[in-house]
């Protein structure tokens, strides 16, 4: 009797793992390489519906291999993105899509020397975390707000993040929300100096504990030494010159113990935007033509500077405590000349002209105050606050000849 019932028991094993690797089988799987078909290890591989909502994620391995943990049961996208080559998107319906050829993204190095191998980026509870300092090594950036330009997947204009298969992401400070504008969060983060920022993670579809539908994007501080009590520093400035001369300058401070974080910035910048045109348009009016020749000149003097204070202190039961007082502000000189004339070009004399000038003060300020309770039997608690206070003053003067 119990050999039958050993037998039994094994045939039941043997069928169990086949129809494991049968399941295995159906999972969606592949592989990544370049256009040499050599391998590429660290290709973050991001899984969605065709409504853009996140399903999984996945890093290739040294071999380039991939296997998400979702079966091929409808038709789904799928993102490969990485420093290196140009991001890439299809969207498949059956398990195995074969190899998947990223092309180089267009960089020269002067030499190349492999030191260690330490992972780019990882996935972790659905998110893309990204290790800055590894990743922003060979690139000249200077505040984080350019190093999440930077990021794979990452596209948009000068001032515009979007994320690649997902709009217009969130961007939070530190995984902690905020009031602040997406504007007022963008200025803040081009304060910060670049060689602050320790982390930074991708979420195509934010937790349930951030209250936030769609992407984010998390951006995580380096809260320094958190074994003994350091205290570090950094002080920048830039000049630009174009037309007229322009600065910037910062500076920011980092005091750490094992129990308390203490951090200030403050950047500030000074210039002046030259701004000119010169049009000619000819319009027939009736039977004639008409000429208009317009000639404008501009200057803007822009005054402008930010600053953070932040404290972060984790209690003995693992209780954090962090506050947060931001204050931004920029004030703005305009000054503008136009003249225009209208001709006849048959006519020698100049039927009309007009000459116009306007001056103008534009001031803001902004104040950001944040206090978060994080408990270690996971409540929350906080409070965020936001004020703007916008002035605007101009003056325009016409005279008709």
């Amino acid at each position: 009797m119990k050999r039958v019932l050993y037998y039994v028991m094994f045939s039941l094993l043997v069928f169990s793992g086949v129809m494991n690797a049968q399941n295995q089988d159906n999972f969606i799987h592949g592989q990544v390489t370049d256009t040499d078909n050599n391998p590429i290890d660290g290709v973050a591989v991001v899984l969605q519906t065709l409504d853009s909502v996140y399903v999984d994620a996945i890093v290739t391995d040294s071999l380039g291999e991939f296997k998400l943990n979702q079966a091929a049961d409808r038709t789904y996208r799928l993102l490969f993105q990485h420093i290196l080559f140009e991001p890439y998107f299809l969207e498949v319906s059956q398990a195995g899509i074969g190899v998947i050829r990223l092309t180089s993204r267009n960089y020269e190095l002067d030499g190349v020397i492999v030191k260690a191998e330490r992972p780019q980026v990882k996935v972790e509870n659905g998110a893309l975390k990204y290790d800055v300092p590894q990743l922003m090594k060979d690139k000249t950036v200077s505040n984080a707000f350019e190093v999440v330009k930077q990021i794979p997947g990452i596209i948009g204009g000068s001032d515009e993040i979007q994320l690649l298969g997902a709009g217009s992401p969130q961007i939070i400070l530190n995984g902690q929300l905020t009031t602040m504008s997406v504007d007022q969060l963008t200025t803040l983060l081009k304060s910060i100096p670049s060689s602050r920022v320790k982390n930074v993670e991708v979420m195509y579809n934010a937790p349930a504990k951030y209250n936030i539908k769609g992407s984010v994007i998390n951006v995580i501080l380096d809260k320094g030494a958190a074994d003994r009590t350091a205290l570090q520093g950094e002080v920048g400035a830039d000049y630009l010159q174009r037309h007229y001369a322009s600065g910037k300058a910062h500076a920011n401070l980092l005091y750490s113990t094992p129990n308390l974080t203490v951090d200030f910035l403050v950047s500030g910048d000074k210039g002046r935007m030259f701004e000119g045109e010169e049009i000619m348009a000819r319009h027939t009016l009736e039977n004639g033509v008409t000429e208009v020749n317009q000639f404008g000149r501009g200057n803007n003097r822009i005054t402008s500077g930010d600053m953070r204070l932040g404290l972060d202190y984790t209690f003995k039961n693992e209780d954090k405590l962090s506050a947060a007082y931001s204050l931004g502000g920029n004030n703005v000189k305009k000054n503008r000349s136009a003249e225009t004339v209208f001709s006849v070009p048959e006519s020698a004399a100049s039927e009309d002209q007009r000459t116009s000038l306007t001056t103008g003060k534009d001031k803001a300020t902004l104040h950001n105050v944040r206090v978060q309770y994080d408990g270690h039997a996971g409540l929350t608690a906080g409070m965020d606050f936001t004020k703007m206070i916008i002035r605007m003053m101009s003056v325009d003067l016409l005279n008709i000849i």
